[in-house]
Parts: structure tokens; C-alpha cells; sequence
């Protein structure tokens, strides 16, 4: 079981690793990890409502939309 303490917008699962990205209410992108069932990384910095969220090819990369009108990209392993 994962906890997400807000409404759930998206779910997205990586096809060749164990990532799973939740977006939610919060304005938050949750990276977990679905072998160790724990969070890896939460990810902030929209002040509006997230639109869609996706995770690179590579497993590296999330990038999120949002009505705020801006596009983020997380780099997974940094955070940043």
C-alpha cells in the first residue's frame, strides 16, 4: 500500500523499471518505487494544478505540466 495524503490527479508507471509517478491534488509529483513499496522521491514546485506528468525512456527523467503554464523536469536520482 502507498500513501498519498491528497486526491490522486495521475498515475504513471515506467514500462521497464519499478517508477510509478503520482500526481496530486498538493501540486506534487511522487516517485515511488513499487519493488521496496516506498517513496523515492517527492517532487514540488507548481503553483497550480498538474495537467500531466511523464517518466523518460531512460527511467532519469520526470517531466510534469501545469496550468501554471510551466513545464518541470525532475532529474530522479538528484531531485533537482
Amino acid at each position: 500500500r502507498l500513501h498519498v495524503p491528497s486526491p490522486i490527479n495521475q498515475i504513471v508507471l515506467h514500462p521497464s523499471s519499478s517508477l510509478l509517478a503520482v500526481t496530486a491534488d498538493d501540486l506534487t509529483v511522487r516517485v515511488f518505487d513499487l519493488t521496496t513499496r516506498k517513496l523515492v522521491r517527492s517532487l514540488d514546485g507548481h503553483v497550480n494544478r498538474i495537467t500531466d506528468c511523464c517518466i523518460s525512456p531512460d527511467g532519469r527523467w520526470v517531466l510534469s505540466a501545469s496550468s501554471d503554464c510551466t513545464l518541470r523536469v525532475y532529474d530522479i536520482p538528484s531531485s533537482r
